[in-house]
């Protein structure tokens, strides 16, 4: 008995001793506001892509939670990020696309768009989720839901775009649950 304790003991530790040798996972997310045209239609209707103009920096973010929160919302410089254009329609073009990127405090942080789904088009406003990428130096790369919505209520036609992690359970914390159970079990067959 002193034995199997022993051993869970030390397995647990082994575990753990393994959690601090692994890069730390992305949370949270990020939102970002800024100016985009509709391409190539005159309004978000007929738009097959979405352009951010040619400017370095063309939005700033906006707000910001989890690992992200280190960096300002505002619209200073250091705070703003780059987006890159791309088509939707038929099809994601180029595909995976850098939607965005901006480097803060020693890091750069990015989002790496790999799907795009059409949630809702009419002349006024464009609503597209999907998935993709997210990246922070010093982190985990981590799998991103994302959603953009473009609003043309004159001119320039404005954006809104946020995106965060998926919630996934760490292979530790599973291999912890399972080994708990297995303890159960064989404490529950010994003493039958």
């Amino acid at each position: 008995m002193k034995k199997t304790i022993f051993a869970a003991v030390a397995l647990v530790g082994l575990s753990m001793a393994s959690l601090s040798a692994q890069a730390i996972s992305i949370t949270g997310g990020i939102s970002f506001a800024g100016d985009a045209t509709p391409a190539p239609a005159g309004n978000w209707g007929g738009a097959t892509g979405v352009n951010f103009g040619d400017a370095e920096f063309n939005a700033r973010v906006s707000s910001v939670s989890g690992s992200y929160a280190g960096v300002p919302a505002g619209a200073i410089a250091g705070q703003l990020a780059t987006f890159f254009d791309f088509t939707f329609a038929p099809a994601l073009n180029p595909n995976p696309v850098l939607l965005w990127t901006f480097d803060f405090g020693g890091r750069t942080y990015s989002f790496l768009m790999d799907t795009v789904s059409v949630a809702n088009q009419s002349t006024f406003t464009l609503d597209l989720t999907g998935y993709g990428t997210l990246s922070i130096t010093g982190y985990d790369d981590a799998r991103g839901v994302w959603r953009f919505t473009g609003q043309q209520a004159g001119t320039p036609t404005t954006f809104s775009f946020s995106s965060s992690n998926e919630p996934l359970p760490e292979p530790s914390t599973l291999a912890l649950l399972g080994l708990g159970l297995l303890g159960i079990s064989a404490a529950r067959r010994r003493k039958i």
